[in-house]
């Protein structure tokens, strides 16, 4: 999921294990629990494209890491706050801006979402997030800043809880979406992906925050910020298991209208669209060199799937020449993936992820695709620049067929 989601997510697990018994600051270190995983990304620096998508969702998000990283961070929290530094007028001071940082981001990534509304829409969303963010600073100025801080008495043991609790359940959660985590190593390289909810869905995230938000204001150890908290961690739960319900019933009717439409196929695809759970893109991979596309909305008033075929040119890519390049980009997309020539580079497209553009399925996507550039005996893969060329027809398109028009 995206970073916002799982930050949210490390805060309201932690709130709910010692949120009783140290207030705000439980939050605050699941959040920052619930961050680290991702971390993996910074060394991105040093990894060519093909390098960088071995390393993300690899070891910090096993279970392993899960299991032994909240060792160091319960031993590391536990040493500050026993040393009283926390209490300190600079460190105070520390804190407070990078809470409204925090709270700033999440505000932000809030309207990003809402940034493809109707004007009026927009409005409304910026305007309740000033009026949030003013009520947030104000709080915290006077209830942490200006406040003398309560001394913070956890155990060893209860810090282990936290920290096992915000990130063990970072790689849990993004096993729910397509791109898939290497949950076992290092005993295996296996992608673990379930593939019912987008990597971004705000139906899952925005009621999430506001509860937690709410929780974050309510007095410490008070039993309406308990509620607020579990009534979050209950919303967020509920629709991910309703996501599974809606996977059913696409795979279903996949199925059936492929049989009904005559169409042989070796192994299927589904996944839902982003920013949401209603539109799912579908995949059916057949014996030979072609697949077959389709979207379908939840909503959808068509009698019948339209199945466009798609060559997937595996030839491009000698099979009898298999490149450690070649390996990894098929681990990658677990064999759903499709080629074409372009001048004198192939661009290789992972089929599970596919454009916004409902319309034409035979262009190239513009979601994780790479540019296999040969020269010589050496072969060099490049992450493609994304293509936003006609981007706000295609996402009226996008919308429209959400609706299952």
């Amino acid at each position: 999921m995206d970073s916002l989601t799982q930050i949210v997510l490390g805060a309201a697990v932690a709130e709910a294990a010692l949120g009783k018994k140290i207030g705000n600051r439980a939050m605050l270190w699941g959040a920052i629990g619930g961050t680290i995983p991702d971390l993996d990304v910074l060394t991105g620096f040093w990894m060519n494209d093909l390098q960088r998508i071995e390393a993300h969702r690899g070891i910090s998000h096993s279970l392993l890491f899960g299991i032994l990283f909240p060792l160091l961070m319960a031993w590391l929290v536990k040493r500050l706050y026993d040393s009283n530094f926390y209490r300190r007028p600079g460190y105070k001071l520390l804190v407070t801006i990078l809470s409204v940082i925090f709270v700033s981001s999440i505000l932000f990534a809030i309207n990003f979402i809402w940034y493809k509304a109707a004007d009026h829409v927009q409005i409304i969303v910026l305007s309740i997030s000033v009026i949030l963010l003013i009520l947030f600073v104000r709080w915290i100025w006077l209830k942490y800043y200006k406040d003398e801080l309560r001394p913070v008495q956890a155990s060893f043991k209860q810090w282990y809880w936290l920290f096992f609790l915000s990130i063990i359940t970072h790689p849990i959660l993004d096993c729910f979406t397509t791109y898939g985590t290497q949950l076992y190593l290092p005993f295996s390289r296996q992608r673990i992906a379930w593939n019912n909810i987008s990597v971004l869905d705000p139906f899952y995230t925005v009621p999430f925050i506001i509860c937690l938000i709410v929780a974050l204001i309510l007095a410490q150890g008070s039993r309406r910020r308990r509620i607020w908290n579990t009534i979050g961690l209950v919303i967020s739960c509920s629709y991910m298991a309703l996501t599974f319900v809606h996977k059913y019933k696409v795979d279903t009717e996949m199925v059936a209208q492929l049989k009904a439409q005559h169409i042989d196929y070796v192994s299927t695809f589904s996944s839902p669209t982003i920013v949401n759970n209603r539109l799912w893109h579908c995949v059916a991979l057949t014996a030979g060199d072609t697949c077959y596309q389709a979207f379908y909305s939840l909503k959808d008033t068509r009698p019948n799937w339209l199945f466009t075929p798609v060559v997937r040119h595996q030839n491009l890519w000698d099979p009898n020449n298999q490149t450690n390049e070649h390996q990894v980009l098929r681990w990658f997309s677990q064999g759903y993936d499709a080629m074409v020539q372009e001048g004198d580079s192939i661009k290789w497209q992972d089929l599970r992820f596919a454009s916004i553009d409902t319309k034409d399925l035979e262009k190239p996507f513009w979601v994780f695709s790479f540019d296999i550039i040969k020269e010589g005996d050496r072969t060099e893969v490049k992450e493609s620049a994304p293509s936003f060329e006609g981007f706000g027809e295609s996402w009226k398109r996008f919308m429209t067929r959400q609706a299952g028009l």
